[in-house]
Order: C-alpha cells, then sequence, then structure tokens
C-alpha cells in the first residue's frame, strides 16, 4: 500500500475475523499472558463523538479518543461492514457502518441509514453502556477506505450523523481505523 492511493478489489468476499485493538500498553490490561513478542494489537483506533443537549445517546457529552487509548475490537464480520467496540474508563462504546446489501466500502456519502439497513439503505448504530437506537435515521460518509496487499483494510476514516428515534439533535463523529503492522 502507497499513502494515497486506494486499493480496492471489488471481488472481496471472505470475512475478516475479529481484530484486538490499542496499545501495546493496552493490551497489557486486557490479556493476562501478554508479552510483546507475543501479542501486537491489530487495529489502532481514533474515535470522536460528540451529541447536543437532547441526544439520547450521549446526553449531550462528547468522547474523544486518540489511538491506543481504548481497549476494543474491529471487526469487517461481511464485506461492506465494520463494528468498533471500545471500552475507556469503564465506559463502553460501539460504532456499527454498513453499506446497503453489504456491498464493498466506496470512498462516497451513505445517506438514509436506518438501525441495521437492508439491501436499499445503510446500516448505522452508535451506542454506549445501555445506551442505544432500534429507529435511527442519518447518514455516514466514507472518507478513506484501503485495503492491503493481503485484502485486510488497511485504512478506514468515516464521519457520522444518527438521530436516535424522534429525537431533533443529532450525534455526530468521526473514526479512523488503521492496520497496526508490525
Amino acid at each position: 500500500l502507497w499513502d494515497g492511493v486506494l486499493l480496492n478489489r471489488e471481488a472481496r468476499t471472505a470475512a475478516r475475523p475479529t481484530m484486538l485493538l490499542g496499545s501495546a500498553r493496552n493490551a497489557a490490561i486486557c490479556c493476562s499472558d501478554y508479552t510483546p513478542e507475543r501479542f501486537a494489537p491489530d487495529y489502532l483506533v481514533d474515535l470522536h463523538i460528540r451529541g447536543a443537549a437532547g441526544d439520547f445517546i450521549t446526553g449531550g457529552q462528547g468522547v474523544d479518543w486518540a489511538e491506543g487509548e481504548a481497549i476494543g475490537t474491529v471487526d469487517f464480520p461481511e464485506v461492506g461492514v465494520i463494528e468498533v467496540n471500545l471500552t475507556l474508563e469503564n465506559v463502553y462504546w460501539s460504532v456499527r457502518l454498513a453499506t446497503p446489501g453489504n456491498a464493498p466500502f466506496r470512498v462516497q456519502a451513505y445517506p438514509d441509514a436506518m438501525h441495521l439497513g437492508d439491501a436499499h439503505h445503510p446500516g448505522l448504530d452508535v451506542g454506549t453502556d445501555s445506551r442505544g437506537c432500534s429507529e435511527v435515521r442519518g447518514g455516514f460518509e466514507v472518507k478513506r477506505y484501503a485495503l492491503d496487499m493481503m485484502e485486510d483494510v488497511a485504512h478506514f476514516v468515516a464521519t457520522f450523523e444518527q438521530y436516535c428515534g424522534d429525537d431533533k439533535v443529532p450525534l455526530q463523529g468521526r473514526i479512523a481505523v488503521r492496520r497496526n503492522y508490525p
């Protein structure tokens, strides 16, 4: 992968396994058998979420995680789906983005999202601890998506906006995931 070059093979069919994210320091916290020689996180995540007063999920608060600050997982369970689950300071957050019909991600906007998505609508689900939405409006935009030579996701950057149920104010955020090569 050369920086600035998008490697995107449309014929990608195999789902990727869940990958641990964070830093070696955080891996030591989560994994009792950690040694630097035996373990390195597969992905580093940068996540920023903001909600205005009245947003159900954030309660008007924001969160900012820089690479290596959280413990969690990055999963690409199907083509066109990313699931990120993070814990920082005992607060659990999840972000799930999916393309309509699980088509391969493209650098583009995905408007008219609904909770899990379907063949015609993208999926969007941002939640925390015991707060989630079964009815979602909003969308996301993939800003960068690149695969490496092994067809693993090397970079994924997206912004999102989610309205929960009848909320009049959105939750907004940005997620950046990059492969942590040894």
